[in-house]
């Protein structure tokens, strides 16, 4: 699958892991060095934002690595289709994006 194929399993998500999941893997590679690391020092996801990542993370879509408080999510597939229709939709006014993924500790 390219990564201008979308994945049927996206579209299982929730709204919310569609948003959070184009958001922070929209542009990265699966499977190869592209990851998001999350160390837990100065910012946290909010809850919203926690609960789609472990939708992603639940539904095979991305896989998760703990070491400590850090965490570190790898895509396992493009997100990418997600982020090209979220940037359209919000081109067209048909969406808000402005919902904050991260808070201060």
């Amino acid at each position: 699958m390219t990564k201008h194929e979308k994945d049927p399993r996206l579209l299982a998500l929730s709204p919310n892991a569609q948003r959070v999941g184009a958001s922070l893997f929209g542009m990265m590679a699966p499977g190869g060095e592209s990851r998001l690391r999350l160390a837990g020092v100065k910012s946290k996801p909010t809850p919203d934002t926690q609960a789609a990542l472990d939708e992603i993370v639940a539904s095979g879509l991305a896989s998760l690595t703990v070491d400590g408080r850090e965490r570190t999510y790898r895509p396992t597939v493009s997100f990418h289709p997600l982020m090209a229709e979220r940037m359209l939709e919000a081109l067209q006014g048909g969406s808000d994006h402005s919902q904050a993924l991260f808070e201060p500790i």
